[in-house]
């Protein structure tokens, strides 16, 4: 049976979120908010009790200026964790900080800045960051917002109670007049491998559109990669390993994301050997524009499993 998580769908949602009737969506979702603090004794405790580590080490960040978030959506179904590090400027409170997945897979979406938008070639996550909201009840919401010089840009994260899958909305009100802007958003499919020059003669990274493979040019080191223009046909992409496979009991599982491509001006995907990149461009307007994601982490889900549910999915017109 097809899943009909078409952008009629996505955007009939989105709706009944902004217009606050989510009270007939029966969910229940618990949010935590987690200030991390650069050498303060009582968040390093905090910070040790999760299962993620900044950086990939033990040690816990002493400089003063630092400063992160750990924000997560606990439902019946899923648990997600978002990393935000950044740095605290002491003279005028602002944080710049960027926003990771360390959860559910600790790989697949990248744990420090999964996510960026991309204005006139500068990236918001190098400007002032606010987490403007992060609260639970029936629906799960993250409201982020970075302050770039040309654009005001705040995304919103939801998870609905018993659902599998993250909802994500940009909403990007220019300054000053910008020719579009783009969402990018970055992968390391079920295995860091040890890190990029450890473990690059072992992993076998591919990718799946709706109509295709997307396989890396061979090469005697492993390094080969692609990048595809992705069709209007193609609105979604799934990221894999085939070396790290649950159904051969190594790896976390894989990653996908679905775009609307009615609303994107430009899409394409990039498999490497270690990392794996989704890039959206969008148009822009002299008014509040905004554009619409599906994010899925498969932890624990083979590579064949993953390819099913993706193949599923029936992309309706909106």
């Amino acid at each position: 049976m097809k899943k009909k998580y078409g952008f009629k769908c996505l955007l009939y949602i989105a709706a009944l979120l902004t217009l606050g009737f989510s009270n007939i969506l029966k969910a229940e979702v618990v949010v935590d908010d987690l200030l991390i603090r650069g050498g303060n004794i009582e968040d390093r405790t905090k910070y040790f009790k999760q299962d993620f580590r900044y950086g990939g080490t033990q040690e816990y960040p002493e400089s003063a200026d630092f400063m992160g978030r750990i924000l997560k959506m606990r439902s019946s179904k899923l648990s997600l964790v978002f990393w935000c590090p950044g740095k605290s400027d002491a003279a005028t409170g602002a944080w710049r900080g960027t926003i990771g997945m360390a959860s559910p897979s600790r790989t697949n979406w990248d744990l420090n800045s999964f996510y960026n938008v991309i204005i006139n070639g500068k990236t918001a996550s190098g400007y002032p960051m606010t987490v403007d909201e992060a609260a639970g009840g029936e629906k799960g919401t993250l409201k982020i917002s970075w302050h770039h010089p040309d654009a005001l840009v705040t995304t919103e994260f939801n998870l609905l109670d018993g659902d599998d899958k993250l909802i994500l909305t940009t909403t990007v009100l220019p300054k000053v007049k910008i020719p579009g802007y783009e969402v990018t958003l970055t992968a390391y499919p079920s295995s860091w491998a040890g890190g990029g020059e450890p473990g690059a003669a072992i992993r076998k990274r591919e990718g799946l559109t709706a109509v295709r493979v997307l396989e890396r040019t061979e090469k005697e080191d492993n390094r080969g990669s692609v990048t595809a223009t992705l069709e209007k046909n193609e609105p979604w992409v799934l990221f894999y390993d085939k070396y790290f496979d649950v159904a051969e009991n190594r790896g976390d599982g894989p990653c996908a994301a679905l775009f609307s491509t009615k609303e994107a001006s430009a899409a394409s995907a990039n498999v490497g050997n270690y990392a794996c990149q989704l890039k959206i461009s969008y148009p822009a307007e002299d008014k509040p524009v905004s554009s619409h994601m599906l994010i899925w982490d498969f932890k624990g889900m083979t590579n064949q499993a993953a390819i099913e549910y993706m193949k599923a999915l029936e992309i309706q017109g909106d």
